[in-house]
């Protein structure tokens, strides 16, 4: 997807106006041909032919599916690569209440679905939400130690690259 590409499909948008410079780091990450699985899309695939999870049907195609609740209905290695961008940090039982984290478990479905993924999450942000505080260790944490083969540091959004 060229700049020009993402502005059409996303224009009128408020939610993507200022995102392309972390939407192009991601681009560069995914490599042709893969069979893509992107969890919690909303309503921009960065692969056209992707496979898209969520837990509703913001664009078509969908696979209803909640992140937080393993197993993904998906066979072992059936994605080459999985992408959630701005994601890890809702997977809660309770979001609001950020109670019952369930970042470790949908990790660990990731591994187990695809050969490798492309994370994006939001550093060191001063909320009072599920987006505050986010670091190194926190998201060591939730990614269950994998040591990822790239990290991207774009202002206040990292993008983590695991092979596994």
């Amino acid at each position: 997807m060229t700049k020009e590409e993402f502005i059409e499909k996303t224009s009128g948008n408020i939610y993507w106006i200022s995102r392309w410079d972390y939407v192009k780091e991601v681009l560069s990450l995914i490599k042709p041909n893969q069979k893509v699985l992107e969890i919690g899309a909303y309503d921009l695939r960065f692969v056209d032919d992707s496979t898209v999870m969520d837990f509703k049907p913001y664009l078509e195609n969908t696979v209803i599916h909640n992140a937080t609740t393993s197993p993904y209905p998906f066979k072992n290695k059936e994605f080459d690569l999985v992408i959630a961008t701005q994601v890890w940090e809702h997977l809660y039982e309770n979001e609001e209440a950020m109670i019952n984290p369930k970042q470790k478990e949908a990790f660990a479905e990731v591994v187990r679905i695809s050969k490798s993924a492309i994370l994006s999450f939001p550093y060191m942000w001063e909320t009072d939400d599920c987006h505050n505080g986010i670091d190194e260790e926190k998201i060591k944490e939730w990614t269950l130690g994998v040591e990822p083969k790239e990290i991207i540091k774009i202002g206040s959004r990292h993008i983590y690259y695991f092979e596994f």
